[in-house]
């Protein structure tokens, strides 16, 4: 049996002598040479190509994903809550992907600092705000104790950790897909958009974790595409659950304010608009998940942000 041989070329894996039994497995099959794939089902070509009893060789640059990253013993240790090693333990069990779902302030950053850590393989942080990236790199930096990367805000440098911003990690998608093993995609909800989705389907990282508070959307394709290119939902915990133990206890008050005429004008219309993207989507707060369906709602539309 001839050895298989694969490179990346135009945001694509590539592969010459390919058995067939091989390429009917996967969906772009075709019968010409190369066979001619995604870059994210490098992992399930090549788990696909050991069961057959395949042999292969790729150029040096795929050797980086393989690599070990090691750091220096941080100055603080880094000590997990029990739902965060059980969301660890899902993740691990359903093969290093999947999606982990938390409510905000649960500690889903120590969470991706923890499975760095673990993997060890060169990983790219994806967040959606400048603020977020900074926050990261902070953590990144008191607990790896080595350079982190940057990739947005006027930034531009990689590093074996880098945290990127989603729209500057798009546009660098081709030229960073063979740079990681490991993919973590903060707020992860925004990755099915059509801008976002080539950060994980050009990378051939076999590692990918996705964090969010509101993983899934109303539509179902954008929570297959999701799962596709990141991993089912793997663990998930509300914040009912949590609270009083993870999350603090609290309590909903309403205090009454006086506004000027000027205020309760620009109020009566910002609240239209509110009140109108909420009919337009049939939301309704007094149902379960209201408000997380108001949430990712206003996402995807710059009506849906003037109303949050």
């Amino acid at each position: 049996m001839k050895k298989v041989t694969i490179g990346y070329a135009d945001s694509r894996i590539w592969a010459y002598d390919v058995p067939f039994d091989v390429r009917q497995q996967f969906e772009e099959f075709q019968e010409e040479e190369p066979l001619r794939i995604e870059g994210y089902l490098f992992r399930d070509f090549m788990l696909t190509l050991r069961n057959h009893g395949c042999e292969w060789e790729f150029p040096v640059p795929f050797e980086d994903i393989k690599k070990r990253v090691f750091w220096a013993e941080p100055a603080e240790t880094i000590e997990l809550r029990d739902y965060q090693k059980q969301a660890f333990k899902a993740w691990t069990k359903q093969g290093g992907v999947g999606v982990v779902q938390l409510p905000t302030g649960a500690g889903k950053t120590m969470l991706g600092v923890h499975v760095i850590r673990q993997t060890m393989r060169p990983a790219l942080v994806v967040v959606p705000t400048r603020i977020l990236m900074k926050q990261w790199t902070a953590t990144l930096d008191k607990y790896l104790c080595g350079s982190i990367g940057q990739l947005g805000d006027n930034q531009s440098y990689i590093r074996d950790i880098t945290v990127a911003i989603y729209n500057s990690a798009s546009l660098a998608a081709p030229h960073i897909a063979m740079c990681f093993g490991l993919l973590i995609f903060d707020e992860c909800h925004h990755l099915p958009a059509p801008n976002f989705q080539r950060i994980a389907s050009y990378s051939i990282a076999p590692y990918r974790l996705g964090l969010s508070a509101t993983p899934l959307s109303d539509d179902p394709d954008k929570n297959e595409t999701l799962f596709r290119l990141c991993g089912k939902i793997c663990f998930r915990e509300e914040i009912p659950e949590m609270t009083g133990t993870a999350l603090s206890n609290y309590k909903t008050v309403t205090i009454q304010v006086a506004m000027s005429k000027a205020e309760k004008a620009e109020y009566d219309e910002a609240r239209e608009i509110y009140l109108n993207f909420i009919r337009r989507h049939n939301i309704n707060f007094g149902m379960k998940g209201g408000w997380q369906i108001f949430l990712r709602a206003t996402h995807w539309s710059n009506e849906g942000l003037r109303a949050f």
